[in-house]
């Protein structure tokens, strides 16, 4: 590397800042990063001696919903790093972890979900290698397939992977010595996980097999022909696996809780990282003191009333309070959150743009009805 190719590289580095260190092990380094407020990107750092370049520079040419868009790679001194989107939703470890298995129509929706990720990569001739629970993450827009730390391009001459690594349980006999790596080994790995999801029970413990016994027939014949021992015997493509598990469910894909259910704006806070959340909670304090101002003004009104201000102005108050802090503080809260009507991630603006035209009508509304009872509380008292 080059004193300028070298400089290149560390202003490149320098260009993130750490939120939070995800993982650090022999592995590699991951780190959540931003640079600035409102994104927030997933960044590896690979020693040298288990990168694959080639793989992550195949991998960024993908434009697929079901993964993260690769941004970034660069060199460093003895490791090799990438910068990526993250990922925002729930691990399907964590799922399983807090709410028990999956219904069938789920496992079934998030694993075609990840077929499709899957396939994109082999297209461009990457094999994943790692496909697992933790690194599958669902969310409103559905399953993503993260984390290329160990992927490799298909080497047609090879006999071989020249690294053997993987998750246990989930990696397919080949990925620790047996043969070289294909498409038919995440195919594995993709069955296992549909297992994994639809039993709780990993494929590496031993009350697995009876859980299994537990799965509907036709689930279960497609696990068994994904999870043969040998790559020959199994689906020969991702895509192919995806028509099986899909004819295997016969009924429209159920969304996953995460799809069904606007996330509560307190758990919305809770998952939000870095400048979003600092920006939520500055949205929420502004409003918080623009109403406590107004309201303040109310009480004044309604305390000591004139000739000009009756308790009627007292009320109106109280309402562009209410106004004031849903416009400028709540529903900004709830925009940068992705909570409640917000959850779906896309087209924020013309949602809260739609939820200041209605709640000006409504304030306007209120303000004719006030003025109206107000002209005739005096008409009545002149009359009178």
């Amino acid at each position: 590397m080059t004193s300028e190719e070298s400089g290149c590289t560390f202003d490149a580095d320098d260009r993130y800042r750490v939120v939070q260190v995800l993982a650090d092990s022999a592995s590699g380094r991951t780190e959540l990063v931003t640079r600035g407020v409102g994104d927030l990107f997933v960044r590896k750092f690979i020693p040298d001696e288990l990168a694959n370049p080639a793989a992550w520079e195949a991998a960024r040419e993908i434009s697929c919903p079901q993964m993260p868009t690769i941004r970034l790679t660069y060199r460093l001194p003895g490791v090799f790093a990438v910068v990526y989107d993250y990922v925002e939703g729930f691990s399907v470890a964590q799922l399983l972890h807090d709410r028990g298995r999956f219904e069938p129509r789920e496992a079934m929706s998030i694993a075609v979900d990840v077929c499709t990720a899957a396939g994109e990569l082999h297209r461009r001739g990457v094999i994943h290698r790692d496909i697992a629970p933790g690194n599958v993450i669902v969310n409103t827009q559905g399953a993503h397939l993260v984390d290329l730390g160990i992927a490799r391009r298909y080497d047609q001459g090879a006999r071989h992977d020249t690294t053997r690594l993987g998750t246990f349980g989930f990696a397919a006999p080949e990925q620790f010595g047996f043969a070289q790596t294909d498409a038919r080994s995440d195919v594995y790995s993709i069955g296992a996980l549909l297992a994994f999801m639809l039993t709780g029970v990993l494929p590496s413990a031993p009350e697995f097999d009876p859980a299994l016994e537990g799965v509907p027939p036709a689930l279960r014949k497609v696990i068994d022909r994904a999870c043969a021992f040998e790559p020959s015997a199994r689906y020969a493509s991702a895509r192919e696996l995806s028509q099986a598990v899909r004819a295997a469910v016969p009924v429209p894909p159920a969304p996953s809780v995460a799809r069904k259910v606007p996330r509560p704006i307190l758990a919305a806070l809770r998952d939000t990282q870095g400048g979003r959340r600092l920006a939520a909670v500055f949205f929420v304090a502004v409003g918080a003191l623009l109403a406590l101002f107004l309201a303040g003004v109310g009480v004044m009104l309604l305390v000591h009333p004139t000739s000009y201000y009756s308790s009627m102005s007292a009320l109106l108050a109280f309402a562009i309070a209410v106004w004031a802090f849903d416009l400028c503080g709540l529903q900004p809260c709830l925009a940068v959150t992705h909570a409640r009507q917000y959850h779906g991630g896309r087209g924020r603006l013309g949602i809260y743009l739609l939820r200041c035209i209605k709640g000006t009508g409504l304030l306007v509304v209120f303000f004719i009805v006030l003025v109206t009872l107000l002209r005739r509380a005096k008409k009545a008292l002149v009359g009178a």
